[in-house]
């Protein structure tokens, strides 16, 4: 019942009332041909959604969609189509996807960055620098790409494979989702919510729950009791998902989450990439630290411009800043480390770690 899935998600129809259109009908074809005078149809959905939904409930009504869909660059991927993910077809919480992206990012290895929005230096440059090793190793970032955590974790893995998975429709993307993904090749965006649905309250909560369901695993940044991040782990947690935490300060209360879970030993603790790869059965191919055996060689300058790069700073004037260094010393460091193949300068103007 592809056509009635993608009908009804237009609607924002709930999962629930869903399936109960399509235990009641059994077929498109007697969607189409019986809807418009089924009482039954009408009470499950309420009078309104039912009114709203019949002038659609037809071979030509979805065909409407359909183009409408298409001209936008959107897919509607239901649970009736082999590319819908089988974490949510073994659930009962989602029924479509609407996708605008590269759909083969679905079936690769992904992994969760998650935090506050009020992240700490600390946390930015952890998140960053976590986001982008697992990149460079193939695993696909997936997530929301909120302020904080999330966007410095995507943010730094752009150069690799990433999916947004957004608490509004596609078409209401915001000026933050249009940043993110800009100049981001490898990446598919992901919604539950139909095309013109804008950001609600607990829109965010179901879209946490997507996340949890598609990742395989997750790291907490920093967060606080009761923020969206901590949710997203309890939804983890709840679906069996590899979780890790970031150790920080005891004073802090950003902190506060991360170092409970670890002490609890509800999250592995993690203080450089090969903790987490280790646990997804993956190779590492980035570089494990800076006090990695072939960075020994390297002065305290160039390891500081590694360290940039790593947590982000892949432009010269970004690295200018983080690493308070001035333009001439970073200028001239630069050429002699590519030389040495040490870093990697792309077509856009950025610069990769390349060891």
């Amino acid at each position: 019942m592809e056509k009635t899935a993608l009908i009804l998600a237009h609607f924002n129809v709930t999962p629930q009332r869903a399936e109960d259109i399509f235990a009641l009908f059994g077929s498109d074809e007697e969607f189409f041909g019986e809807f418009r005078s089924d009482k039954n149809a009408e009470k499950i959905l309420g009078d309104k959604k039912y009114r709203e939904i019949c002038p659609a409930a037809s071979e030509d009504g979805f065909s409407r969609l359909k183009a409408f869909y298409r001209a936008s660059g959107t897919e509607v991927i239901t649970e009736f189509d082999e590319d819908f993910p089988s974490e949510l077809s073994e659930s009962s919480e989602a029924y479509a996807l609407f996708a605008n992206g590269n759909k083969s990012l679905l079936k690769e290895k992904s992994f969760a960055v998650v935090g506050t929005r009020t992240i700490s230096g600390y946390g930015r440059q952890a998140a960053a620098f976590f986001g982008s090793g697992l990149s460079e190793s193939g695993v696909i970032l997936v997530g929301s790409g909120s302020e904080g955590a999330e966007y410095s974790a995507i943010s730094a893995a752009k150069s690799g494979g990433i999916v947004l998975c957004l608490p509004n429709g596609l078409g209401r993307l915001t000026n933050t989702q249009r940043t993110l993904i800009s100049g981001c090749e490898n990446r598919l965006l992901l919604s539950l919510f139909a095309h013109s649905t804008p950001q609600m309250g607990y829109n965010f909560m179901i879209n946490n729950r997507l996340i949890a369901r598609l990742c395989c695993g997750m790291l907490l940044v920093e967060a606080q009791e009761g923020s969206g991040a901590v949710y997203t782990v309890e939804c983890g947690m709840e679906f069996g998902k590899e979780v890790f935490a970031l150790p920080g300060e005891i004073f802090s209360n950003q902190s506060a989450v991360p170092n409970r879970l670890i002490k609890e030993l509800k999250a592995g603790p993690v203080t450089e990439i090969s903790d987490i790869l280790e646990k997804l059965n993956v190779k590492y191919k980035g570089v494990v630290g800076l006090s990695a055996k072939n960075l020994d060689g390297l002065s305290d300058a160039e390891k500081k411009i590694i360290e940039a790069i790593r947590a982000g700073a892949k432009r010269f004037n970004d690295m200018v800043e983080f690493t308070g260094m001035s333009v001439s010393e970073v200028a001239a460091l630069l050429p002699i480390m590519e030389l040495m193949d040490y870093v990697r300068k792309d077509g856009t103007g950025e610069y990769r770690v390349s060891v």
